[in-house]
C-alpha cells in the first residue's frame, strides 16, 4: 500500500511541475511576444515640482479627473494656495495638451492647442509662467492654414510659415514634460514618434500616390510636396 502511495504522488508531482513548466513557458512568450511601448517624455505631474511663479518655494502639481472622466484637469498648488487650473476635454472643442517646459533653468508651462475643424487649423502656444500666482504671457505664436485644398473658399497654405512654427513649438517641446494631453491626434503622434515632437499627423493621411511623406526630406520639404500634390490632384 504504502508503495503504492508513493507512486501516486510521485506521478503527481510530475504531472504538476509540467504544468508549472508550460505556464512559465506561456508567461515567457507573452512578454517576448509584447509591443514595444512608446518612450514619451511624459511624468506623472504629483512626482514634478516646478517652480513657475519664481519665488523659491516648489510647487505642487495635480491632475483629476473632471465630468465622470469626460476630460481632467491641471492644478498648480503652493501649500494651500490655488496657483493655477487648466482643463481640458476629449471632445474635440475642448482638447487641451499643457507641458512643463524648462529653459536655462526656469519653469513655464506649455500650452500647445493644434486645432482643426473640417480642414481650417489654426495652431497656437502660449509659453508662460505664473509670476506673482498670475499668469503672464512670455512668448506666443500661432499659425493659421486651410488643407482643403479643393475647396472654392480655400484660404491659404503658407508651407514655410507652418514649418516655421511647427520648429518652433517642437523645439519647446524638446526641452518639455507632459503634464496634461486630451488631443487623441497630437497624443498619437507623440506615441508614433516616441517622443515629444508634433510631426503633422494629416500630412499621412493620404495614400500613395496622392502623397507620401519622405522621411529622408525636412519638413519644409514635405510640406512644400504636400501642396503640390495635393493641388494637381484637384487639377
Amino acid at each position: 500500500m504504502n508503495k503504492k502511495i508513493c507512486g501516486i504522488l510521485i506521478e503527481m508531482f510530475a504531472v504538476m511541475a509540467l504544468a508549472s513548466a508550460c505556464s512559465g513557458r506561456h508567461e515567457v512568450e507573452d512578454v517576448e511576444n509584447a509591443p514595444e511601448s512608446a518612450v514619451i517624455e511624459t511624468v506623472d505631474p504629483g512626482s514634478v515640482t516646478p517652480d513657475l511663479n519664481r519665488n523659491g518655494k516648489a510647487e505642487e502639481v495635480r491632475l483629476t479627473d473632471l465630468d465622470d472622466g469626460q476630460g481632467q484637469r491641471l492644478e498648480i498648488w503652493e501649500e494651500d494656495v490655488l496657483v493655477c487650473q487648466k482643463d481640458g476635454y476629449f471632445a474635440h472643442t475642448g482638447q487641451n495638451s499643457i507641458f512643463l517646459c524648462t529653459l536655462d533653468g526656469e519653469d513655464y508651462l506649455l500650452c500647445y492647442r493644434p486645432t482643426m475643424y473640417q480642414g481650417v487649423c489654426t495652431y497656437e502656444y502660449v509659453l508662460s509662467t505664473l509670476a506673482d500666482n498670475k499668469e503672464k504671457t512670455v512668448r506666443y505664436d500661432r499659425v493659421d492654414f486651410d488643407i482643403n485644398f479643393g475647396s472654392p473658399v480655400h484660404d491659404g497654405f503658407d508651407a514655410q510659415a507652418i514649418a516655421a512654427f511647427m520648429d518652433e513649438i517642437n523645439d519647446l517641446l524638446s526641452h518639455s514634460v507632459q503634464l496634461l494631453n486630451t488631443d487623441s491626434d497630437l497624443q498619437g503622434t507623440f506615441e508614433r514618434e516616441e517622443r515629444l515632437y508634433d510631426s503633422l499627423w494629416w500630412m499621412d493621411s493620404q495614400e500613395p500616390p496622392v502623397f507620401a511623406r519622405d522621411e529622408s526630406k525636412s519638413l519644409l520639404e514635405n510640406l512644400e510636396e504636400y501642396q503640390k500634390a495635393m493641388l494637381q490632384s484637384f487639377l
